[in-house]
């Protein structure tokens, strides 16, 4: 039987993006999403707050219809060491906020996401927080959510993995995609990680192109002699 393959990835999920939020002091505070591969075709945003680029990659957006329209996205100096949790620079994600920062996708190049992982907590020392994340894919869809949130002090770190390998998040090519991490009253973030497979769009393979090639001009030629 005669098989023919368009083209064959093999390749496994690599880390794309992410953002650890660590600095060299207290005072040192890197927010930048990071571009793990600059070869790959995929870019990360440069965020925007008002048309300004002051948040280093993320745009905040209030979610409460207050009169501010942006919320904000800070190193908290009450959130080093507090509780002995690690690690020491987390982003505090104000209440009645959405954060996200995006992924650019060249036209020439296709990806294929898998997941995203990141560590939240409440951003007080008590349970009780919210908070919950979406894809701007996912339109008003939550892919999680926790309404009770460990605080600093009260059970440290939960890490979550969010499985984003469905058809939804394949074959993604000259677009953009947001990630999206929304709270009503403020969570702690922090190691935010993406993997996927980025790739040059799929052409045929040489041997398949000329057996399909041979394959066409087959058909033809019958075609013709049945006329005939």
């Amino acid at each position: 039987m005669l098989s023919i393959s368009f083209f064959c990835d093999t390749a496994s999920a690599g880390l794309i993006a992410g953002v650890d939020f660590e600095g060299t002091s207290q005072s040192v505070f890197d927010r930048t999403p990071d571009d793990y591969d600059v070869t790959d075709g995929v870019t990360v945003s440069t965020g925007s707050n008002s048309g300004a680029d002051l948040y280093s990659g993320w745009t905040l957006v209030r979610t409460n219809g207050g009169s501010s329209a942006n919320g904000n996205l800070r190193n908290d100096g009450g959130a080093t060491g507090a509780g002995g949790t690690t690690p020491n620079f987390p982003a505090r994600l104000e209440g009645n906020t959405r954060g996200s920062w995006s992924l650019n996708i060249a036209d020439d190049v296709v990806l294929a996401l898998d997941r995203i992982e990141f560590d939240v907590r409440g951003a007080t020392n008590g349970q009780g927080r919210d908070g919950s994340f979406n894809t701007s894919l996912d339109g008003s869809n939550l892919l999680w959510e926790n309404t009770n949130l460990p605080g600093r002090t009260s059970g440290g770190w939960t890490h979550v993995s969010i499985d984003l390998s469905g058809d939804l998040y394949q074959g993604l090519t000259d677009q953009m995609i947001a990630f999206n991490w929304m709270t009503p009253n403020a969570i702690d973030l922090d190691t935010i990680q993406v993997y996927g497979t980025a790739g040059p769009a799929a052409v045929p393979e040489p041997s398949t192109l000329a057996l399909s090639m041979f394959g066409l001009v087959g058909l033809a030629w019958f075609a013709c002699r049945k006329r005939k």
